[in-house]
């Protein structure tokens, strides 16, 4: 949840995110930030993927994030992580 919040919330600052910038939110291992993506992505969150340089940056499909925003799929709160 912490790294969708992160994905959801960081994304529109910086036009897409690094596994590095959301390892360094979260202070995690980059690897780790790849894991979890690896594994919402498999989940079927929308999560897009350009790569730049041969290196990835993320960012959520925006349909998906305006239906998120209104209806709350995946009944986060932003408050319970500090956002």
């Amino acid at each position: 949840q912490q790294v969708f919040l992160v994905i959801y919330t960081l994304e529109e600052e910086k036009c897409g995110l690094t596994y590095s910038d959301i390892a360094k939110s979260l202070s995690i291992s980059e690897h780790l930030a790849a894991s979890y993506v690896t594994s919402m992505i498999e989940k079927g969150v929308p999560i897009l993927k350009r790569y730049i340089n041969s290196k990835p940056y993320l960012r959520l499909d925006p349909v998906f994030k305006t239906l998120q925003a209104k209806e709350n799929i995946l009944q986060l709160s932003l408050q319970e992580f500090g956002f």
